[in-house]
């Protein structure tokens, strides 16, 4: 995650912010996170879930194409048709078939297994996110003018 600051005030800023956060963080640091998890977890449950089903699918669509996400004879057809300027034979043309189908069913196997596994994986991910900013601002990328001023090879 990257901050930007803009002006040489917020640069300033900066630096007194995360000085003051690192002395909360020793005194009261797991309030910030609790009141996050509280948030997202209870307060806007519904609209988190929601976010994580969308960027699961997005996520899905991104790994394995827009192919992949019609019905098997859908996916057939289309695979028929980019090869309609080839003359197959019956016998091709049902095997060609198969091995669409085949494929069709495989892939969506995988997409099955990890749309069970990957709710997970975006939650941490999402934890991640709100942890990173509210409670570690030393693992954030710092750029002022274009130069990183601060990342967790150089933190404040």
């Amino acid at each position: 995650m990257k901050v930007i600051l803009e002006t040489e005030l917020e640069r300033y800023a900066w630096s007194i912010m995360v000085s003051a956060h690192y002395k909360w963080e020793k005194n009261n640091g797991s309030l910030l996170h609790d009141q996050m998890e509280r948030y997202f977890n209870d307060i806007y449950k519904e609209e988190t879930e929601e976010a994580i089903k969308k960027e699961v699918e997005r996520h899905l669509r991104d790994k394995y194409g827009e192919e992949f996400f019609v019905t098997g004879e859908q996916y057939v057809k289309s695979g028929l048709e980019s090869y309609s300027g080839d003359d197959l034979s019956n016998g091709e043309k049902k095997k060609l078939e198969q091995e669409l189908r085949q494929e069709h069913r495989e892939v969506n196997e995988d997409i099955s297994w990890e749309r069970e596994d990957l709710p997970d994986d975006m939650r941490c991910k999402l934890h991640q996110i709100y942890y990173t900013f509210f409670n570690a601002p030393e693992k954030l990328t710092v750029l002022y003018n274009g130069e990183v001023i601060q990342d967790e090879k150089n933190p404040p």
